[in-house]
């Protein structure tokens, strides 16, 4: 259920009063734009490009790729889908232009005060996720949106939660409506545990709100998906909640690492040991 905020009333009319009176810039390379949008022409190009990255395992791009995230258990799939991202997002000193691109825009996304980015990606996503469901024989009218908010020291730090702004605007480019059904208890933010540190963490962070998910198909938005606990342990409380379906989506998702990749326990084993002479 969508409620009057007076917090994105006023950050709309602040947008639109810095639009009125300062230059549009690209967001990435702050070139000024000469039409509406918040990409250049070179950097448009780049992100198309960068949508096309395949991924080592199913060879497909982000939008269609079939592989799922290391500990994401508790979700539900759509057509051999376990979820649905924009971009696979670039590694940190990659060297490749499209990677600092993505990660330029997905940074932005998170932490700017500047909502150009985060209009960019809820656009773009909530247009691939209409198709999506449009082709898999889904009622959008059927769904809702919620997300997995973030802890307090972040919001103080930056001043807003990444993924509920997201929520917000993909509800109104896709009319699907959003609502807030958790709740975060923990304070340790995922991206400084390893793998299985972020599942142990992920299933303490959250409780479940008493919000209306009997029966309901949702769609679970956050910016990154990197192994999947977050959007795991979520689902998990939102099916003892009794929801049908639980579908996530998101900006960007990492790649798992191909099979050939992998390296083999005989020559890279788990742990080192000594052995006392």
């Amino acid at each position: 259920m969508q409620r009057f905020d007076p917090a994105l009333l006023a950050s709309r009319l602040a947008s639109f009063v810095l639009r009125l009176v300062t230059v549009p810039k690209c967001i990435v390379c702050g070139e000024t734009l000469e039409k509406e949008g918040e990409l250049c022409p070179d950097c448009l190009a780049l992100w198309k490009n960068a949508r096309e990255a395949r991924c080592p395992r199913c060879h497909k791009t982000a939008a269609a790729c079939s592989c799922t995230p290391l500990s994401m258990f508790s979700t539900d799939t759509i057509r051999h889908r376990p979820m649905l991202s924009l971009i696979f997002l670039g590694k940190p000193g990659s060297g490749k232009i499209e990677d600092k691109l993505t990660r330029t825009i997905v940074y932005k996304t998170k932490r700017s005060e500047n909502r150009a980015a985060a209009n960019f990606c809820a656009r773009e996503l909530a247009s691939v996720t209409l198709r999506f469901l449009y082709r898999a024989g889904e009622k959008p009218a059927d769904w809702m949106i919620t997300y997995p908010p973030g802890t307090r020291q972040r919001i103080r730090k930056y001043g807003f939660d990444q993924s509920r702004q997201l929520a917000k605007k993909i509800s109104r480019y896709t009319g699907i409506p959003w609502m807030s059904c958790m709740r975060r208890k923990g304070r340790t933010m995922q991206k400084t545990l390893s793998s299985m540190e972020r599942r142990i963490n992920a299933e303490r962070a959250y409780t479940l709100r008493d919000c209306p998910v009997q029966g309901k198909n949702i769609l679970l938005i956050d910016d990154v998906i990197t192994t999947g606990a977050t959007v795991s342990a979520c689902a998990r409380l939102l099916r003892q909640g009794g929801a049908n379906k639980v579908f996530p989506i998101s900006i960007a998702r990492t790649k798992r690492v191909a099979a050939s990749a992998r390296r083999a326990p005989s020559s890279h084993p788990w742990f080192a040991y000594r052995v006392n002479k």
